[in-house]
């Protein structure tokens, strides 16, 4: 059996958030394996979904994903809130390939003065 192809898959995630609106609804720190905080982590789910999959009955609306953003302080959530990932990276994994493993740069919360 071949070993660690995962390594050569190629996830764009710059593409699959694009036409996607995601809300943040929770964060906490984000912590190594010695316990020590290295960043933030954020559970967002998938609010709005206008990504063409070539078929019209698939949609990713209610999926949530943890984000993780190493080396930022962590952003206090009051009430679920529009966010934009910068630069996001992707990892596919799982037995059947339909799990997500998300981190990114930072995370920037939008408002209607940002929109």
């Amino acid at each position: 059996m071949t070993k660690k192809l995962s390594a050569f898959l190629y996830f764009d995630a710059e593409s699959y958030f694009e036409k996607k609106i995601l809300l943040a609804m929770q964060s906490e720190p984000l912590k190594n394996e010695n316990q020590e905080i290295i960043g933030s982590k954020y559970t967002g789910i998938v609010w709005e979904d206008a990504t063409d999959y070539g078929d019209q009955s698939i949609s990713n609306i209610g999926d949530t994903y943890k984000v993780k953003v190493v080396g930022k302080n962590l952003k206090k959530i009051d009430s679920p809130s529009e966010v934009k990932l910068i630069n996001p990276t992707g990892i596919v994994y799982g037995e059947y390939r339909n799990q997500l493993s998300v981190s990114a740069e930072d995370i920037i919360f939008i408002t209607e003065d940002t929109k």
